[in-house]
């Protein structure tokens, strides 16, 4: 089915507006250069279907991490995130721009991996986690052609 035949499947159901966005992922065993981390986002899919929504987080963070250890993104990611908060960031190309979306959700995703200075863990809702995984599947999705070039051209 597609993406319109769902949503015209939940009109005629009477469900509550939603909004399906698709994200195009690889299928199951198709080589990709980020392999583990498609495979978190599939776990974090399930979680969130289950209702395991701190868990959802966490497997996006834990996506993330991957991209970053593959693509030797990190510092990348950490350098987009500060020229983005700069004067310069009006000199940042459409990659810089996705790593430094990329690093505020692993930022914000951090929060499902530890507790607060008190000792509290932060609770998160449905959305939190649909935002996380919607945005951290996208993400994933947009980096990976430009990094698999990158790997092929290095020799991973």
């Amino acid at each position: 089915m597609s993406l319109s035949d769902w949503l015209r499947v939940l009109r005629e159901a009477g469900a509550a507006d939603v909004l399906l966005v698709g994200v195009p992922l690889p299928m199951e065993g198709q080589s990709t250069v980020f392999v583990e981390a498609f495979r978190l986002i599939r776990r974090a899919n399930q979680h969130l279907i289950t209702g395991e929504y701190d868990t959802c987080i966490a497997e996006c963070r834990r996506a993330l991490e991957s991209v970053w250890a593959f693509g030797d993104l990190e510092s990348a990611a950490l350098a987009a995130g500060d020229l983005l908060a700069s004067k310069e960031r009006k000199s940042m190309g459409r990659k810089h721009r996705i790593l430094a979306v990329a690093e505020a959700v692993r930022h914000l995703s951090h929060l499902a991996h530890h507790v607060d200075d008190e000792g509290n863990a932060e609770v998160f809702g449905r959305l939190d986690a649909a935002l996380v995984l919607a945005t951290t599947s996208a993400l994933v999705s947009a980096l990976a052609p430009a990094v698999e070039v990158e790997a092929n051209s290095a020799g991973k």
